[in-house]
């Protein structure tokens, strides 16, 4: 707990690192599932956003929440993808 007063506004952004290449058909996808714990409360980020490697704004909100529940989907998996090792990375930055 962090003890964040209640009328402090935030916002969470979120950006995406991978060494797969533009070229796949591999399409990342985030969204807020639930509300979290805590007296503030959440905003936005029910829908699915596209990640890329682009900082773009998830959900904002106001005061003290933790444990926000998230879901990645992840579209364009196919058997015609070839084998490789990839990486991928959620960078997440939430701002006052």
């Amino acid at each position: 707990m962090y003890d964040v007063p209640p009328e402090i506004r935030w916002k969470v952004m979120v950006s995406l690192e991978s060494n797969i290449p533009d070229t796949s058909k591999l399409h990342y996808f985030l969204r807020r599932t639930g509300d979290g714990l805590g007296p503030g409360y959440v905003s936005g980020g029910r829908s699915y956003l596209r990640l890329s490697d682009q900082e773009k704004k998830l959900f904002s909100g106001e005061g003290e929440i933790n444990n926000v529940e998230l879901q990645l989907k992840i579209d364009g998996i196919s058997p015609t993808i070839p084998e490789f090792p990839f990486d991928i990375k959620l960078h997440f930055r939430v701002v006052i």
